[in-house]
């Protein structure tokens, strides 16, 4: 367990637990009364602050075990009902009530389809547009999801024009300074700034960026260009020169 953990439980049962001591010295009407608020107000708390939501159970588990803990040191003060005993029971089910509707609620991941927490990161793809989990369906290194890394899917134009008018007509010699293919085999497009050929399946690949010196081709897809460093190629114009 995290230490951050050990400390929100231990902070729960410092807060909740007198709550339900205090409940179950009125007897049992107060005690079921303490452990309903235990239930709402402590599940409604650890929403806001987004902590014990992973997994689901846990919550609910806790609350239980608060007001358990309560109850029993009311057992040791007084004479004790033993139908004071479902306070607890009580608890627990608020909690398991109010952490189903939170779930069900939740996001879910366009591609593992896993709900996500409240704190989980959430990228849209630039090329299929699914909004994914950063846990596991996010490639950082290609900035699109995993299927989309997966299957090669393009998201440059196909259009001769455009490419032409971002980079300037298809070089007659050299290779590909990524994959090597040769200009006779794939068609090359000379970068902006270093002059560096790459195949067009390269340019896509790397996002409209240069392999070399980070210059970043125009013109871009507004999908791309919201998860695109905005001074990645700035910052490699020195290293250029």
């Amino acid at each position: 367990m995290r230490l951050n953990q050990a400390g929100t439980l231990i902070g729960f049962a410092v807060l909740w637990v007198p709550v339900q001591f205090l409940g179950g010295l009125g007897g049992f009407f107060p005690a079921l009364l303490a452990a309903f608020l235990i239930g709402i107000l402590g599940s409604l708390a650890a929403r806001f602050f987004s902590i014990l939501d992973q997994p689901a159970w846990l919550l609910p588990t806790v609350l239980g075990c608060c007001s358990l803990l309560g109850l029993g040191t009311v057992f040791l003060a007084r004479r004790f009902d033993p139908a004071e005993w479902l306070a607890a029971p009580g608890c627990l089910a608020v909690s398991s009530v109010i952490v189903a509707v939170q779930t069900i609620r939740r996001k879910r991941c366009g591609l593992c389809n896993r709900r996500l927490s409240l704190s989980a990161l959430t990228f849209h793809c630039p090329r299929c547009a699914l909004a994914v989990c950063e846990e596991s369906c996010w490639s950082f290194e290609h900035r699109r999801c995993q299927l989309c890394v997966e299957h090669r899917v393009p998201l440059l134009s196909a259009q001769k024009q455009w490419w032409d008018r971002a980079l300037g007509p298809a070089a007659l010699q050299g290779r590909c300074q990524v994959c090597m293919a040769s200009f006779e085999h794939t068609e090359l497009r000379n970068c902006g700034r270093c002059r560096r050929p790459q195949c067009r399946d390269c340019w896509d690949n790397l996002n409209g960026e240069c392999a070399r010196c980070s210059w970043i081709v125009p013109d871009l897809p507004e999908s791309l260009k919201r998860i695109t460093p905005p001074h990645s190629g700035a910052l490699s114009s020195q290293h250029c020169e």
